[in-house]
């Protein structure tokens, strides 16, 4: 059922990249059932049937209306997919919530262009894509909020080979910004969450085959954090969710770091690589 706090009832909310790669509430996931307790109605994308199931189970028992679609969201046949869907199931999109990325731990001369071009496709295609094709649903519907998952990979180095995601971070970034200002006059505001260290699935699944590395990569983690702590799912959602409320009807073109303090820490890279 819905919370106390219904920022979203009867909002209608895309979540791209609802999925994840095991148990745990990673960063889609965890704002998809944030999303659900507030009241949304909702569409989740994923990529992969098996990762969404648990998200579409979480949801669901939270009371919340809630309809799939698989698809490749760095595809425009993908978006639209995603789209048309949601016009369909929803009538109309109030949240596009973009939840996806991938990365390279390759230097700058050791990456490959085919590599290279696959991250820029998933990471900013996949996103102005989203925005071609939500910004005229949301200005013949009066306004809506689209929110963008970052990384502080694109505001600083973190110490690991990075070129590809970095710079493609950063670009999505920008094109938010740019969204901000033209959708400004309609009603959308365009915002970003850049997102520190935190402990999902996916890092989870990284180290699958070296959990005898877990416990010392886990510290490392910590020590570069003020906060000493990792970040979860929820930290990051509910930043996403403030920024896609009416409580941040005058917040729009910004990015708002969530990262226990990392990125204000002077000194060296924060990750050895």
């Amino acid at each position: 059922m819905a919370g106390s706090e219904s920022r979203f009832e009867g909002k209608r909310v895309v979540v791209t990249g609802a999925g994840a790669l095991g148990p745990g509430l990673g960063n889609g996931r965890a704002a998809a059932v944030q999303y659900a307790r507030e009241g949304a109605r909702l569409v989740l994308v994923d990529r992969d049937p098996e990762r969404i199931k648990d998200t579409v189970d979480e949801v669901r028992r939270e009371g919340a209306e809630c309809t799939t679609v698989i698809c490749d969201v760095s595809t425009p046949e993908g978006v639209e997919a995603y789209v048309s869907h949601a016009m369909d199931a929803l009538g109309g999109i109030d949240v596009l919530h973009c939840n996806v990325g991938i990365a390279a731990d390759d230097t700058t001369t050791a990456m490959s262009m085919k590599r290279w071009r696959l991250v820029y496709r998933v990471n900013v295609e996949s996103l102005m894509l989203a925005c071609q094709a939500v910004i005229p649903q949301m200005r013949a519907g009066g306004g809506g909020a689209i929110v963008n998952i970052s990384s502080i990979a694109s505001i600083r180095s973190t110490g690991r080979p990075f070129p590809a995601y970095a710079s493609s971070k950063a670009a999505a970034n920008a094109l938010i910004r740019e969204v901000a200002i033209e959708g400004a006059p309609y009603g959308i505001r365009a915002n970003t969450v850049v997102v520190g260290y935190v402990d999902t699935p996916t890092v989870a699944a990284a180290y699958a085959d070296r959990m005898d590395e877990w416990d010392d990569f886990v510290a490392q983690r910590r020590r570069a954090i003020p906060r000493a702590r990792q970040g979860t799912g929820l930290d990051v959602a509910r930043a996403a969710l403030f920024l896609a409320s009416d409580q941040a009807d005058f917040v729009t073109g910004t990015e708002v770091i969530v990262d226990g303090g990392m990125t204000r820490v002077s000194g060296g890279p924060l990750f050895e690589a």
